[in-house]
Parts: structure tokens; C-alpha cells; sequence
């Protein structure tokens, strides 16, 4: 049974503990180990729950179906939980993470070419150039992750679409060969997880100036 915990707040103690079977059946919320909520079905846990955990405070759980598979969302009056799937740090971490993966795994398979001739890797256009490409796109990454940069967050989106689109031309040019599904499956959701962190970072972005404004003052006090 998968279980998870979560802290109320960011920074606090992780006072709730979500488990659930296979398939997202019988959902079960824990609050400091005193059962809080019960979802049999997963058809309930998808049109969302609701109940309330301190004074005034609501918190909503709810499965939402995402491109690729689904998310666990938990919010306390309409803000995310940490750590949990609608929060946006855990959105964009995921981003920069599958960047960084990107990086690594070009420079090593450039670097296992040149150095042991892998010619069905040289085939698919792994060689320097896809060390090269490794750099740039740890250089993204790392932009992404300590400055939460949509411009670099564009380019490495941008740069992988680009690389699959010429990948697949490469083998689709080769008489007899097809693109692996597998693969392309693999690649599609990458970028699927990449162009999530616009939306987190936007979110970051806002709830950064939201705490900012000065107490009393409006959105158009200057």
C-alpha cells in the first residue's frame, strides 16, 4: 500500500499521512495518526473530498488526471501542500530534474561513443556533439533551478524538441529502420515534464509578489 506524508505547512512537522490501495482505491488520510478522511472508490477521489483539519482551515484531496498518468492534489483553503503533486516547487523540480538527467545522459553516451566507437550510438548522433549538447543543457538547468528562469526553462524545452524532432528524421531517412516507440514515448513525456515548470514557475513568481506587498496596501499601491 502506498503511503505518503506531507507537512500542513512549509517547514512544518509531516502531521499527514495519505495511503492507498492499487489503483487509488480506498484512499485514507491520516492527521497526526487519528483517522481524517476515508475515499473508497477512485471515482470519488477524483471528484475530490473535502474536510476540515483546524479552525477555518479546509483541506481539499483530489486525483487529477495529467497527460501522461495522474497526481495526488492536497491544498488547505486553495494552497498546495508541500512536497505534494499540485505544488509548484515539486512541478518544477521535476523540470529541472528531467533537465538535468538530459545533460548527464548526453554527455554520457557522447563521451562512451568517442572513447569505445559505439557505432550504433554515433548512428543516432552521439559523439562530441551530444557532450557539447550535455553542457548546454546542465547550464539550463542549473539556470532553471536557482533562478527559476522561464527563458532558459524555454530554451531547454525548445532545444529537445528540436534534438527529437532531428532524431527522428535521422532514423526515418535509414531504409528499413523505424524510430523506437518505446523511445519516442519516453522523449515525449521528458518534454511533458519540462514544459510543466512554466506553469510552477509562474505560480512561484506570484505567490513571490504576494508576499511581498506591504500589509494595507493594494496591487496598485506603488
Amino acid at each position: 500500500m502506498p503511503s505518503r506524508t506531507f507537512a500542513l505547512v512549509k517547514g512544518g512537522p509531516k502531521q499527514l499521512t495519505v495511503s492507498w490501495n492499487y489503483g487509488w482505491k480506498n484512499l485514507v488520510a491520516q492527521l497526526d495518526g487519528k483517522p481524517l478522511l476515508t475515499i473508497p472508490t477512485s471515482k470519488e477521489l477524483k471528484a475530490g473530498r473535502e474536510v476540515q483539519v483546524g479552525d477555518g482551515q479546509i483541506l481539499n484531496v483530489q486525483l487529477k488526471q495529467e497527460f501522461f498518468g495522474t497526481a495526488l492534489s492536497l491544498s488547505i483553503n486553495g494552497r498546495p501542500l508541500p512536497g505534494s503533486g499540485n505544488d509548484p516547487q515539486t512541478r518544477l523540480a521535476s523540470a529541472y530534474g528531467v533537465i538535468y538527467f538530459v545533460g548527464c545522459l548526453s554527455i554520457l553516451l557522447g563521451i562512451l561513443t568517442e572513447v569505445f566507437s559505439v557505432q550504433f550510438l554515433r548512428a543516432i548522433g552521439a559523439g562530441w556533439e551530444s557532450v557539447l549538447e550535455g553542457l548546454v543543457f546542465l547550464a539550463l538547468a542549473l539556470w532553471v533551478h536557482k533562478r527559476q528562469s522561464l527563458v532558459a526553462l524555454a530554451l531547454a524545452v525548445g532545444l529537445y524538441a528540436l534534438d527529437l524532432i532531428v532524431g527522428i528524421a535521422a532514423m526515418a531517412s535509414q531504409p528499413g529502420t523505424t524510430p523506437p516507440a518505446g523511445g519516442l514515448v519516453i522523449k515525449i513525456l521528458f518534454l511533458v515534464f519540462m514544459s510543466r515548470g512554466f506553469g510552477a514557475i509562474k505560480e512561484l513568481r506570484r505567490e513571490k509578489e504576494a508576499s511581498t506587498i506591504p500589509s494595507g496596501t493594494g496591487p496598485t499601491a506603488r
